[in-house]
Order: C-alpha cells, then sequence, then structure tokens
C-alpha cells in the first residue's frame, strides 16, 4: 500500500508535523511505501519562482 503524508502547517517541526511523521512511522510499520509531503514549502518555492 501507498501512503501520501500530506502536512499543510507552516510550523515545520510543531504538532502537525511531529503527528503526522508518527503517522509515517506506524503506516511504515506494518509496511506501507510512504511519502511525505511538506505543502507549505512547497507553496513558496513555486512562488518564488514565479516572482523569481
Amino acid at each position: 500500500m501507498k501512503t501520501m503524508i500530506l502536512n499543510g502547517s507552516p510550523r515545520k517541526n510543531w504538532n502537525t508535523a511531529l503527528m503526522l511523521r508518527e503517522a509515517q512511522k506506524g503506516a511504515e510499520s506494518v509496511g506501507a511505501e510512504t511519502e511525505y509531503i511538506d505543502l507549505f514549502r512547497r507553496r513558496h518555492a513555486a512562488f518564488v519562482v514565479l516572482i523569481g
């Protein structure tokens, strides 16, 4: 099973991110393939490219 974990919080290492990282560990412990995506960082990276 593939699991995509999406974090939209601007706080990189606060409660939401910590909870999602623990969920990722749990999914991996039962054999799931996971991908953690930080949407907040990606959104700003795209914005910087656009206004570059």
